[in-house]
């Protein structure tokens, strides 16, 4: 049953379409959807997003097979496709409610210097530790195969490392990923490392076809979550934005102006039901601020939002 297409369930053709397109295809694939959750991802009322779930077939009409992919361990920990990711970091894990859930996207914005690669390579040994496969994908040179390798011993049979640094390679990637992530059935993981790098390269990027990149990595991702309950970690730099006195963009000609530092990429290529975005801002070398932007349950509120101190350990 778990396997059951949602095209055979008596769905309403406007949230079956709905669901499709957010790359829902089965009934497992909701298995673990929040009614706010999957309002917020597919644009519905509460309402609607209630009468959905309700239509699933109830859990004791489901077998409980696991995925194939798990490790025994892993099992015995209570299976993938529920659990949290502990990302090594006690101030993150408490802004993301006990750690990355599977099939959730965590995007970690931070100016030059912040410790963005490492709280990455802490998700990947986490990762590495419950002995499932990863894809790293490094698009800046940020972090070595030797850096990944001292994670854990068994690292170099686990982790598939690339290297993209043109936007057309790493676009190639990402629309070949279904297929990549089929091939490699294990994957839990997928690290996109600086992926703002090759945007910012592409010098002669109209802004309607970084848009329509952006929105094909959407897609992407939010197929190969749904589909394959994976976690996807990205890295970007942030860009200097200039708003005005009310909050609202602006210019240098605009009085009272200001800057203020943003994620490069933007939040419009990250699928709102399911991603948390942080920012991490530093007040010295080895401390700052981890800022929680926005999560499944939590979008902007006017500049107020959750953060917590982090100190990096020697």
């Amino acid at each position: 049953m778990s396997s059951r297409p949602l095209a055979s369930l008596s769905l309403p053709l406007g949230a079956l379409s709905a669901l499709v397109k957010a790359g829902y295809e089965t009934v497992a694939d909701l298995a673990t959807a929040s009614p706010e959750g999957l309002a917020e991802e597919l644009r519905l009322s509460l309402d609607v997003a209630q009468r959905i779930l309700l239509l699933m077939p109830k859990p004791s009409t489901v077998p409980s097979t696991p995925f194939l992919t798990q490790t025994a361990a892993h099992l015995a920990k209570g299976g993938r496709t529920t659990s949290k990711i502990t990302t090594g970091s006690s101030p993150v894990d408490i802004l993301l409610d006990g750690g990355l859930p599977r099939g959730h996207i965590l995007e970690i914005s931070g100016p030059p210097g912040s410790p963005k690669e490492v709280l990455a390579t802490s998700i990947v040994k986490t990762i590495l530790g419950f002995q499932e496969e990863l894809i790293f994908v490094d698009m800046q040179n940020m972090t070595s195969p030797s850096t990944i390798n001292k994670l854990s011993s068994n690292a170099k049979e686990l982790v598939y490392y690339l290297k993209l640094h043109a936007l057309v390679d790493v676009m190639i990637f990402i629309r070949n990923l279904s297929r990549y992530l089929a091939e490699r059935p294990k994957v839990s993981l997928l690290v996109l490392n600086s992926l703002s790098f090759p945007f910012q390269m592409a010098y002669s990027l109209s802004p309607s076809a970084k848009s329509s990149l952006l929105d094909q990595i959407k897609q992407v991702l939010v197929t190969s979550c749904a589909s394959r309950n994976i976690c996807v970690v990205i890295t970007s730099q942030l860009a200097t934005k200039l708003v005005g006195p009310d909050g609202n963009p602006s210019n240098f000609d605009t009085s009272g102006s200001r800057g203020i530092m943003v994620p490069q990429l933007g939040p419009s290529y990250l699928p709102s039901g399911r991603s948390y975005r942080l920012i991490l801002v530093p007040d010295g070398r080895d401390t700052g601020v981890v800022r929680l932007l926005s999560s499944p349950r939590q979008q902007p509120n006017n500049g107020r939002f959750r953060q917590e101190p982090y100190v990096l350990s020697a």
